[in-house]
């Protein structure tokens, strides 16, 4: 009879089980999985990573900035990991340190749509309407048909007056995602 247990021995199989259970939808399984990992290696830092990403599934924006934060001190050039803690700290209202964040992102991968958009997202509640426009134009350059993108350079070029630019960019969301019109533009 045997005594072997069917937990994983070492952290690397850990982090990955933790990343698989991400994938699909199971956040608390993945977070107990990286704590695993950590408990094993504590310089884990995809396993740091792994579970910023999961505490951001959850809302723990805290836990997000905690975790990502360590993930960046031990690998400082994996911009995934700034485009998270980015997420979180515009999540807990820190406009300036998300842009921060998303710059970082952007300097070490210049193709990542993800963190022109955020970085628009944060310009925008800064006052910076232009630069949000300017964001979201990049973005929409790498991903076109992501309509959110579209949806808030539509919203920043109204507060700069341009309400045709507005309306064509708001059309163009609602037409690559018919729920935004419903949430955002009242049907």
């Amino acid at each position: 009879m045997s005594t072997k247990s069917n937990l994983p021995e070492d952290a690397a199989a850990y982090t990955n089980r933790g990343y698989d259970k991400f994938t699909q939808g199971d956040y608390e399984g993945a977070i107990t999985d990286c704590d695993r990992a950590i408990a094993l290696k504590p310089a884990d830092a995809a396993a740091y990573g792994s579970r910023a990403r999961a505490k951001y599934k959850l809302s723990d924006y805290d836990g997000v900035v905690a975790d990502a934060t360590r993930a960046i001190a031990l690998t400082p050039d994996f911009a995934v990991n700034y485009l998270y803690r980015g997420l979180a700290k515009y999540e807990l209202e820190d406009y300036e340190g998300a842009m921060a964040d998303f710059e970082r992102a952007i300097a070490l991968k210049p193709e990542n749509a993800a963190a022109y958009g955020n970085r628009g997202r944060a310009k925008y509640k800064l006052g910076d309407y232009d630069g949000a426009v300017a964001d979201a134009t990049r973005a929409i350059a790498l991903t076109p048909n992501f309509a959110v993108n579209y949806l808030y350079r539509g919203i920043a070029k109204s507060k700069l007056g341009d309400r045709a630019g507005a309306e064509a960019d708001r059309n163009r969301a609602a037409e690559l995602d018919p729920t935004l019109r419903v949430r955002w533009f009242g049907g």
